[in-house]
C-alpha cells in the first residue's frame, strides 16, 4: 500500500475542515436571513406607510362630511334663531324651540365627533412621520447591505474551497470509508463528528460502547480497511479522533 489509509490525522483533519465549512455555512446563513428580514421590514413599512395614508384619506373624507353637516345645522340653528324673534305665536314659539334643541343637540355630536377625529388624525399623522423617518433610516443601510452581498459571495467562495478539500482527501481512506464520508459531504448534517471519552463512552451522548467497538476504535485503521465507518450507538455519529493505546492503570 502506497499510503497508510484511514489514519487518525487524517480524520481529525477532514472533521476539522468539514466544522470550518460548517461555521462559513452558518455565517453565511446569518447574513441571508438578515437580508431576507431587512426585506421583509421594508415591505411591511411600504404596507404600513401606504395604508397609513389612505387611512388619512378616508379621515379627511369623513371629517369633510362631518363639517358639512355642521355647517348646515349651524346655518339652520341661525335662521330658526332669527325667525324665534319674529315668531308671536307660543304654539309657533314652542314648535321652534324643539327644533332648536333637536338642532343643538346635531352640532353638538358633530362637534365632538370632529374633535375625536382631530384626535385620531394627530395619532395618525404622528405614526406616519415615525415610519417616514424609519424609512430614510433604512434607505441609508442600503450601503451596509451591499457589503453583506459582497461578504456573502467571499463566503460561497470559501466553502467551495472547502468542500474541494474535503473531496480531496477522500483518497486517504479506504473505500468503506469514502462511501460515508462522501455521504456526509453531500447531505451535510449539521454535526456528524463525535469522538470516544474514556475509551468506552461517547463524547457527545454518552451511551456506553458496547467492547466490540471499543476494541474495532483501538486499532481502526486497520479496521477500516474493510469496514465502513465506526459509529456511535447512541447518537449514530461517526466516531473519530480515537486512541489506539490502553488507557493509563
Amino acid at each position: 500500500m502506497d499510503k497508510e489509509l484511514n489514519s487518525s490525522l487524517i480524520f481529525r483533519k477532514f472533521a476539522d475542515i468539514y466544522q470550518e465549512k460548517k461555521e462559513l455555512e452558518w455565517e453565511k446563513k446569518k447574513l441571508i436571513n438578515y437580508i431576507n428580514r431587512f426585506a421583509r421590514d421594508c415591505k411591511q413599512l411600504q404596507h404600513d406607510l401606504k395604508k397609513g395614508k389612505e387611512h388619512k384619506e378616508q379621515l379627511k373624507t369623513e371629517e369633510d362630511k362631518f363639517q358639512t353637516n355642521l355647517n348646515i345645522f349651524q346655518e339652520q340653528h341661525k335662521t330658526l334663531e332669527k325667525k324665534k324673534n319674529e315668531v308671536t305665536n307660543p304654539k309657533e314659539l314652542h314648535s321652534i324651540d324643539k327644533e332648536l334643541d333637536y338642532l343643538g343637540e346635531q352640532i353638538n355630536k358633530k362637534e365632538e365627533a370632529l374633535l375625536s377625529l382631530q384626535e385620531k388624525k394627530d395619532i395618525l399623522n404622528d405614526n406616519i412621520q415615525n415610519k417616514e423617518e424609519k424609512k430614510k433610516e433604512m434607505k441609508d443601510q442600503s450601503d451596509v447591505f451591499m457589503e453583506y452581498y459582497k461578504k456573502i459571495d467571499d463566503l460561497t467562495e470559501k466553502i467551495r474551497e472547502k468542500s474541494a478539500m474535503l473531496e480531496k482527501l477522500l483518497d486517504n481512506f479506504s473505500l468503506p470509508v469514502q462511501h460515508s464520508l462522501k455521504e456526509v459531504i453531500d447531505k451535510n448534517p449539521p454535526d456528524p463528528f463525535t469522538s470516544v471519552q474514556d475509551y468506552s463512552f461517547c463524547r457527545l451522548c454518552g451511551v456506553k460502547l458496547p467492547d466490540s467497538l471499543t476494541r474495532a476504535v483501538k486499532t481502526f485503521p486497520s479496521y477500516h480497511e474493510e469496514n465502513p465507518l465506526l459509529r456511535c450507538q447512541g447518537c449514530g455519529r461517526i466516531i473519530i479522533d480515537v486512541k489506539s493505546t490502553e488507557p493509563d492503570s
